[in-house]
């Protein structure tokens, strides 16, 4: 039995906890939250308010990291400088350079100690079918690809936690927050790695943030597909997410948590989680039990730092695309 930690008890911790306490693998032993008022939140766990003296105490074998993304990287290191393994909530850290530094830090203490990214997305059912079928039956080549978020948050949501509007502590708005999953299946459902972006980062409503809440970019990726993406938190809900690829043979679209080929059969449906906010997607239990079996079978199965990169650079290099309102090829934005 694994005994394992969650720093960090805000919104998606819930989540987290849940799935911690429903796995045979895993017994939640301690959390830890600077917000003394959260120490009833957990009763069977230990309660600490400073993460540090948790990890001197308690006998860890995985830490899950549940905080703002500012404090990824910093947390992250600290626990794997234990001997510790973490799963870390998406993103990786506020920025692809903050990113990569966390990345080559992990490797060079080369101690067997395992750092997963929570892109939860990649495990649901519609996900898995889509990436079988382009891997295993549909290999007539990818002409297109497209992903498309159209949620909201409204103003409470950044007067919530401020962190959320920062540019220093949260990296960006929507692109990093609410549409990365989407973000990261663009490349990973192919298996293609981005080669050049033109992007707008922008604001369409009236917030007092330092973050974008909408943007949109025209990919090209290394097998030679288009790729479109527009997000945006300027809609009047959270509306269905949508990923498309389109092939020389036919057209795939996941909608409404489903898998469609180009007559509309159903090809495949994610589970649905009762209690669970519907956006964060059924993934995230099956995330912490290929983790948990990663560990205890030594394998690599599992979305490593290294493996979350590319939609780190993805987003790095819309916002750059943005901000020179010019193309930016990946060569050139990884060497300069």
């Amino acid at each position: 039995m694994l005994k394992v930690a969650v720093i960090g008890l805000g919104t998606v911790s819930i989540v987290h906890i849940r799935g911690i306490q429903a796995s045979a693998m895993a017994d939640l032993v301690a959390v830890c939250d600077i917000d003394s008022s959260k120490a009833d939140l957990v009763p069977d766990a230990t309660f600490y308010t400073d993460y540090k003296t948790m990890l001197a105490e308690e006998d860890l074998d995985v830490v899950h990291v549940c905080l703002p993304h500012y404090l990824h990287d910093t947390v992250t290191l600290d626990v794997a400088k234990k001997g510790i393994h973490v799963l870390c909530e998406k993103p990786v850290s506020v920025n692809y350079e903050r990113s990569k530094a966390l990345a080559d830090a992990v490797d060079e203490l080369n101690n067997g100690v395992k750092v997963a990214i929570c892109f939860q997305n990649r495990l649901n059912a519609s996900v898995i079918e889509l990436k079988r079928i382009l891997t295993e039956e549909d290999t007539s080549g990818i002409i297109a690809v497209k992903g498309l978020v159209a949620w909201y948050r409204g103003p409470e949501y950044y007067a919530e936690k401020p962190w959320r509007g920062t540019i220093k502590e949260a990296g960006s708005g929507t692109i990093i927050n609410q549409s990365i999953h989407t973000l990261d299946l663009l490349h990973y459902v192919m298996d293609a790695e981005w080669t050049d972006v033109r992007a707008s980062v922008h604001n369409i409503l009236d917030y007092d943030i330092e973050v974008e809440d909408s943007a949109n970019a025209n990919f090209t990726f290394s097998n030679g597909a288009h790729g479109l993406f527009y997000a945006t938190n300027a809609y009047y809900g959270n509306d269905s997410v949508e990923l498309q690829v389109v092939t020389n043979k036919s057209r795939y679209t996941i909608k409404d948590n489903k898998l469609f080929d180009d007559d509309w059969h159903c090809l495949a449906e994610d589970a649905k989680i009762p209690d669970s906010k519907i956006y964060y997607g059924p993934g995230h239990q099956d995330c912490m039990e290929e983790f948990y079996t990663a560990i205890t079978a030594n394998t690599d199965k599992y979305c490593s730092i290294r493996d979350a990169l590319p939609t780190m650079q993805m987003i790095d290099a819309m916002k750059a695309s943005s901000a020179t309102q010019t193309r930016i090829y990946k060569e050139a934005f990884l060497n300069g």
